[in-house]
């Protein structure tokens, strides 16, 4: 069996089994030796573990000794440790047989790594390895092994025994003790003396066996090797002499000698060669005799390649082939011809020549299915005249041009062919079954360049070319048979109608008389009907009479319904003037507020911060009791302005002003917070305080943090108030089923409940409901023990509405109180409508102007540069290297003390007191920072904003808000760096003071991107990067949330698709945590926003980039305005960047308009205004031209549309356009002379864009053109 697979191995796979066999056997000799080696090392471990036996054993000793010495308790323990230690070596070694018989190999090897780890080298295979040699020598019994083993096990004993001597020496000293201890060492020396000697000789057997193994081993090899050569020699040779003598035979015309081999290898193939060129030899003589007798069809099979005989042989049999083929195609195209024109010659009708047509095409063809067309309306419509093969109903009776391939084939005068169609509806059917066709074929007939029909054919089998050639020979005579039938048709058609005529015009003439004969019998009739006429007017006169009788009385019943009219009418004024009296009111209301708003606030500001610095006392210079007195006015400056805050917060509520934002609010953050106000106030009175939730509370839901937060502080600031003993409690839990809500039909499983419950002196019941009154309190005497507005409850209530929920009181008098606050689980938010009276007192005005470079340019720059300085400022002692910060506040007080502060901190100060002088100054000085208020006279601080911000020389000016305005999201996103409401505290201001000192000494700005897509994350880094910028880049929002939490970054670019959480959810959570500072957030992202999305993420982000048109220079200019980078250090191509995506006008030029109107006026006015702004203007006068210039022009990028026009509207003309693919997305905006909301509803409908009314506004349509035509 191994000599028949040998056999089939080839020569050189024969040399590899000797050359195998050698390396296997020196590789059994390496293993052989590696195992000695491996146990060999064995011995040296346990050599090592019993020199690090004996040190410890040896430290434990000295460390006796040295106890000795100096009493030293640590050093006996040591001691102690140390010989505990080394009895802890001998007894696993001296116990290692029922080790490893009760354990199994993990534990074992575990144990031996864990208590001879040092002499293991602390290697799991060192310890694997002694494992394995222990169990072998242990599994052999080996003598030598298991004396060292039990010598081990009694240097164990006495090792325990020394312990237990040197235990009892600790316990009680003496010199008996000390020379049993000598004994028992010398003892033990003996012992491992012993131990050593077993190990020397465990060794030296090793070695011995070694050599013996090496010789056995190399021995046995050589014997292998020396056979297996012998025999695959002999393999190779005498296959070789058979062959030799097997070519000599051939070459003496001996061709059909066959060699029989049973070797697989060269040989063989050599053998197999031989035979193989003997057959070949035959082949050729067999195919020669073929061909000689007109067999074509014999092919040889050529060899390889390089067989150019085989293809010689071949390639002339093809030709002659060939070329009987041809003649045969020839014979049967002719014989098809003659056939098919004496099946249609004669005069035969459309049916019947269609017919004979399809049915001879289909059998000489070997069609299964057909059908034949014809055009009998002068290409109108395609008419089936004749099916082969068809179905009942399984073709359409006809086509219009260019509908379905046949109408395709009519239009384009040429053939279609479709192999193999997929899912076609053609199927040749029998009584049995339904087959599919697999080929189908259109063919024109065509004449002298006109179309008379077309004829489909299907088959189930594959199209020849003979068949397409022969349906292209008969084309031209069916079409001619065609014409001539439909000729004659038409001839019959027309004679046939003028017979019908004739008879038509005889019957007209008969029906003429019959009318006649009837109009002289109506003549009569009218006669009598006149008489009867005349009677009835008689009739109507007497009627007549009686109905002006009727009249007058209801001309007198319409001239009491007038009077009442007239009082209603008179009521109705009197009502519409009192309304407008009210709205007047209102409106004074609401002015006063304003004005008392930001009035009160200004010198509030002033007063409270120089009271603070003077109840500080920094200078010593004031007495104790001026000290007291100026912490009274600071105290009661600011029960002023909480005053001041409550009644403006009602009045917003009262006027629809008062806004809600809600977001997703956790109940474990909000009570944190409540803990962080109140804990200390309520520990002050010595009450309890406590925040919990009941089952089924809801761990977050939907609302307004802010409102909700009053809300329950002003309960909790009340109950504190009222409350002297025992403590308050703030719970969350569901709506009771028994609650009784003011709202109805509600579910209250949408619902959640807050009751802040007190321990105080509680409510009288007739003052429950007056207490939600506004300035209304239940005790309201002027001995009253407890002070207050009485406006805290009423704003509560007015929240809670807002809020979608509702409050509820439960007290007892000397009780305490239970205040309800009922909220929905999600507040759905609602657009706040404002009132028509509302003064909208931030409202900028001033002169309009988009840069300070704009304003500079303007007339009222000489005025506002003549005017004189505001406050005696540093502007004239300003040096090169200063860092100059501009105020700009229309409050001289506050000014100062801002000047004084600024100085403090090593700015020099320049002082505006108003938004002109503002950027005057800026243009001038260019300074460092900027301090800002928004209600300055004339230009708002909102637009010296947006001034400083679209000049590139100011906009990486850091600018703080400081204002009596409330703080805003819009400040922050038009790049302001902080917001301080007025008035501010002087914690307040050395915060906004520090953080513009750390924006203006901040040279390296840090920015947070956070994104998960590798190469989206390198190319940003690339559009923002720079020297002046350090990019951490992270990949999640987890890790986004632990970079913000540990450093302070200046800016954010965030992508809302993240592996962990969606962006949106990131910017909640880090809304959540206390104590972060979070950075202006852009968010650059692909993903198309809803309306809602994009309403929660304004809420959080200073800027939202949609990657597309622009997207990336957009990232640049964004993050450059946050991070405050000068334009002019950036690299020119970045400079350009900026610069032209604030040039405003870039998005004109060159764009091509198409102007569609009928008025000319209008032409002419919009064209020279487009014109002056750098675009094309094409004009149309009505929709039809305007698609033509259309389709002419396919440049065009926008179009502006009027409605009504002649030949086709403006309706009309943007449906048409929509139709066309390639205009789907083209811009169109309607002009309409009809300002109805309904017009802008069926533009929109039609297919516009956008909607504009004339007359035109031109900064409107300008405005509009410039958001298009970006898009």
């Amino acid at each position: 069996m191994v000599t028949r697979f040998i056999n089939k191995l080839p020569i050189r796979s024969k040399l590899y089994v000797v050359t195998t066999i050698t390396m296997l056997n020196l590789l059994l000799i390496a293993w052989g030796v590696n195992y000695f080696f491996s146990t060999y090392r064995v011995l040296i471990i346990l050599s090592n573990a019993e020199r690090i036996h004996m040190n410890y054993f040896q430290q434990g000793v000295i460390g006796f000794q040295k106890f000795k010495t100096n009493q030293d308790k640590a050093t006996a323990e040591l001691s102690m440790q140390m010989i505990e230690r080394a009895n802890n070596m001998a007894f696993v070694f001296g116990r290692i047989d029922s080790i490893a018989a009760n354990s199994s190999d993990e534990a074992f090897e575990a144990l031996l790594l864990k208590v001879l780890y040092e002499s293991l080298e602390n290697d799991p295979g060192n310890a694997s390895l002694l494992a394995n040699r222990c169990k072998l020598f242990l599994s052999i019994k080996d003598k030598r092994f298991l004396e060292t083993v039990e010598t081990s096990y009694r240097g164990y004993l006495k090792g325990s025994a020394v312990l237990e001597t040197i235990d009892n020496y600790f316990a009680s000293p003496s010199p008996e003790a000390e020379e049993k201890l000598q004994r028992q060492l010398d003892d033990i020396q003996k012992e491992y003396e012993v131990f050593a000697e077993s190990l020397t000789g465990l060794g030296n057997y090793g070695q011995y066996l070694l050599i013996w193994m090496l010789v056995i081993l190399i021995s046995v090899s050589g014997l292998i090797i020396l056979l297996v050569s012998f025999r695959l020699s002999n393999m190779i040779t005498k296959p070789i002499i058979n062959i030799a003598s097997k070519f000599e035979l051939m070459s003496k015309g001996h061709t059909e000698e066959q060699i029989e081999t049973k070797s697989q290898d060269e040989i063989g193939r050599l053998v197999d060669s031989f035979n193989k060129l003997s057959v070949s030899v035959s082949e050729i003589i067999g195919y020669a005799k073929k061909v000689a007798e007109g067999d074509y069809s014999a092919m040889i099979e050529a060899r390889s390649d390089k067989d150019e005989l085989a293809f010689a042989l071949n390639r002339t049999t093809a030709f002659l082939l060939k070329t009987e083929q041809e003649q045969a195609h020839f014979d049967w195209l002719k014989n098809g011809k003659n056939l098919l024109n004496e099946h249609i010659r004669g005069e035969n009708s459309l049916e019947d020549l269609s017919e004979k047509i399809l049915h001879f095409l289909a059998k000489y063809l070997n069609m299964q299915l057909g059908a034949m067309y014809v055009n009998l309306i002068d290409g109108q419509f395609l008419h089936l005249t004749a099916t082969y093969g068809a179905a009942k109903g399984q073709l359409k009776d006809g086509y219009s041009p260019g509908e379905s391939l046949v109408g395709q084939v009519f239009n384009n005068m040429q053939p279609i062919i479709v192999e193999q169609p997929e899912g076609g509806t053609y199927f040749v059917s029998s009584a049995l079954q339904k087959t599919p066709a697999k080929a189908l074929m259109l063919f024109p007939l065509v004449f002298d360049k006109q179309v008379f029909g077309v004829i489909e054919m299907a088959t189930v089998s594959q199209l020849t070319t003979g068949i397409i050639a022969f349906m292209n020979e008969v084309n031209e005579s069916i079409a001619v048979s065609v014409r001539t039938s439909l000729s004659r048709m038409k001839l019959s058609e027309l004679l046939s109608t003028t017979q019908q005529q004739a008879e038509e015009l005889q019957t007209q003439q008969e029906e003429l008389r019959v009318a006649n004969e009837e109009l002289e019998e109506q003549t009569v009739a009218l006669k009598l009907n006149e008489k009867r006429l005349q009677e009835q007017q008689e009739e109507l006169k007497v009627t007549n009479e009686e109905l002006e009788e009727r009249t007058q009385d209801l001309e007198m019943q319409k001239k009491a319904i007038s009077e009442k009219n007239l009082e209603l009418e008179n009521a109705r004024k009197a009502l519409e003037f009192k309304a407008s009296q009210l709205e007047v009111t209102s409106k004074y209301k609401s002015e006063f507020l304003a004005n008392m708003s930001h009035e009160l606030r200004t010198p509030l500001n002033s007063l409270l911060i120089l009271s603070r610095d003077l109840s500080e006392n920094k200078k010593n210079n004031l007495t104790p009791d001026q000290v007291e007195a100026s912490r009274i006015i600071y105290n009661s400056g600011n029960d002023l302005l909480n005053l001041i805050n409550e009644i403006l917060d009602l009045a917003k509520i009262e006027s629809g002003k008062m806004t809600i934002n809600p977001e997703m609010i956790s109940w474990k953050g909000v009570s944190g917070q409540l803990k962080d106000s109140f804990q200390h106030m309520a520990g002050q009175k010595q009450l309890s305080f406590d925040v919990s939730a009941l089952p089924g509370a809801p761990e977050k839901f939907v609302s307004d943090k802010l409102r909700l937060l009053q809300i329950i502080k002003n309960l909790v600031s009340n109950a504190i108030k009222f409350t002297h003993n025992g403590g308050i409690t703030i719970t969350i839990g569901p709506v009771a089923e028994s609650a009784s809500l003011r709202q109805n039909n509600i579910d209250k499983n949408d619902f959640f409940a807050i009751a802040v419950t007190d321990t105080g002196i509680g409510i009288a019941p007739e003052k429950q409901l007056e207490i939600f009154e506004a300035f209304h309190q239940a005790d309201g005497s002027i001995s009253r023990k407890y002070g207050g507005t009485g406006l805290g409850l009423s704003i509560t209530r007015e929240l809670s509405k807002l809020l979608g929920g509702e409050i509820t009181l439960s007290s007892v008098p000397g009780e305490g109180s239970v205040f309800t606050l009922v909220l929905p689980k999600k507040l759905s938010e609602k657009p706040q409508n404002l009132p028509k009276n509302e003064l909208k007192i931030d409202e900028p005005i001033g002169i309009p102007f988009k840069t300070t470079q704009d304003f500079i340019e303007t007339k009222e720059f000489e005025q506002f540069d003549r005017e004189p300085v505001f406050i005696s400022d540093d502007r004239d002692n300003l040096a090169s290297g200063d860092k100059v910060l501009l105020i700009v506040e229309d409050d001289r007080n506050f000014a100062s003390i801002l000047l004084l502060q600024g100085r403090e901190r090593g700015f020099k100060c320049i002082v505006a007191g108003t938004g002109e002088h503002a950027l005057l100054a800026t243009d001038k000085v260019l300074p460092d920072a900027i301090i800002l208020d928004i209600k300055l006279p004339g230009m708002s601080g909102y637009k010296v904003l947006d001034a400083l911000k679209e000049d590139q020389r100011t906009r990486h000016i850091p600018v703080h808000i400081m204002s009596a305005m409330e703080e805003s999201l819009e400040a922050f996103q038009k790049g302001a760096i902080g917001f301080v409401t007025k008035p501010a505290s002087q914690e307040k201001l050395d915060m906004a003071f520090t953080r513009i000192s750390t924006f203006v000494n901040k040279n390296i700005k840090d920015l947070l991107l956070v994104e998960d897509n590798d190469e989206m994350r390198s190319l940003i880094t690339k559009i923002i990067g720079g020297k002046d910028v350090n990019v951490c880049e992270v990949t999640t929002g987890k890790l986004a949330i632990e970079q913000i939490s540990e450093r302070q970054f200046d800016c954010m670019v965030l992508d809302l698709g993240l592996p962990d959480m969606s962006g949106l959810e990131l910017l909640r959570k880090l809304n959540e945590l206390e104590n972060i500072n979070i950075p202006p957030v852009i968010i650059y992202t692909a993903k198309e926003l809803s309306r809602e999305e994009d309403h929660e993420l304004r809420k959080y982000a200073s800027s939202i980039i949609i990657k597309g048109v622009k997207s990336d220079e957009r990232l640049l200019d964004e993050t450059a305005l946050f991070l405050h980078r000068v334009v002019g250090n950036l690299p020119q191509g970045k400079q350009n960047i900026i610069a032209t995506l604030h040039d405003k006008e870039a998005v004109f030029r060159n764009k091509t308009i198409l102007l569609i109107d009928d008025d000319m006026r209008n032409v002419f006015a919009l064209t020279k205004i487009l014109e002056e702004h750098g675009m094309l203007v094409i004009e149309a006068e009505n929709g039809k031209i305007g698609i033509q210039k259309l389709m002419a022009n396919k440049q065009v990028d926008l179009v502006l549309m009027d409605i009504m026009m002649p030949e086709m509207d403006g309706y009309t003309a943007i449906r048409e356009i929509r139709k066309h693919a390639n205009w789907k997305k083209l811009p169109i905006i309607t002009l309409t002379a009809k300002a109805m909301k309904e017009d802008k509803e069926k533009s929109i409908q039609a297919g516009a864009n956008d909607y504009l009314s004339k007359p035109v506004d031109v900064a409107k349509l300008l405005s509009m053109l410039r958001v298009w035509l970006y898009k």
